[in-house]
């Protein structure tokens, strides 16, 4: 008889996490994978997208998969919760063209929100988007990349 469950998967900072639920929320099984964050130089904090974004996904599902009595047919829903906002440039068949540049804990593009901010203006930029410019925002490490990276 087949069941339906739940597989739920967060890629963190520091560690990935997987559960098993019932439909009702009943935990049936859960693992975590501790990985590393890599800070290139000051102020970058980076993730190896393949290794861990990529890696610790396939790795939780395989070795929850393994609990006793559940069957890949038995998973109903995949619900995937991560960090964020990041930056992962790619290339046209998806393959990441650098580590992946994490959100507000990376402050490599400062110089970069203050030339948006000069160029845009902050109250143009918070009256369309509701935020303003951070460590958080990915448009200012765009244009880091560009800047300081341009064969990505």
């Amino acid at each position: 008889m087949s069941r339906e469950i739940l597989l739920g998967i967060d890629i963190g900072t520091y560690e990935s996490k997987g559960v098993l639920t019932t439909t009702k929320g009943e935990v049936i099984a859960q693992a975590a994978i501790p990985h590393k964050l890599l800070f290139p130089k000051a102020g970058w904090a980076e993730h190896d997208p393949e290794a861990t974004w990529w890696g610790d996904f396939c790795n939780l599902t395989k070795q929850l998969l393994e609990t006793p009595g559940i069957s890949p047919s038995d998973i109903k829903c995949v619900g995937v919760s991560a960090i964020g906002p990041d930056v992962l440039p790619i290339d046209e068949d998806f393959n990441p063209l650098r580590m992946g540049i994490l959100y507000g804990v990376d402050t490599r593009a400062v110089i970069e929100i203050d030339e948006l901010n000069a160029k845009f203006g902050e109250d143009t930029i918070f009256k369309a988007t509701a935020n303003c410019l951070s460590s958080q925002a990915t448009g200012p490490k765009i244009l880091w990349i560009k800047k300081n990276e341009p064969e990505v």
